[in-house]
């Protein structure tokens, strides 16, 4: 994913989510990757296995890596529309910046 091949990365954390299926990080990535693809059905799939592993930490996790890939004020909004079908009262509107790295 931090090579920009989001292809590549779709490729290798599906490959990954199913050797190791509980690391909620491995599906926080595969989530973002298939928010870089425009895929936001199989990113809240993704997302949701997350919560459901680690609730916290995939929250605390998310909101120290998605500023380093989503880049773009569109793939923010997919996210920010995604995790807030997830979990409506958990995540605020605040928690959801491009800026934050």
């Amino acid at each position: 994913l931090e090579t920009g091949n989001v292809t590549n990365a779709l490729w290798n954390l599906k490959k990954q989510s199913a050797l190791v299926p509980k690391r909620f990080d491995v599906f926080v990535h595969l989530g973002l990757s298939y928010i870089l693809a425009g895929d936001s059905i199989r990113a809240f799939t993704a997302f949701s296995n997350a919560v459901r592993l680690d609730s916290a930490n995939t929250k605390m996790y998310l909101s120290g890596v998605q500023g380093t890939f989503l880049q773009d004020r569109r793939d923010v909004e997919r996210l920010k529309k995604v995790f807030l079908r997830i979990d409506p009262v958990g995540n605020k509107e605040e928690n959801f910046s491009p800026s934050r790295k």
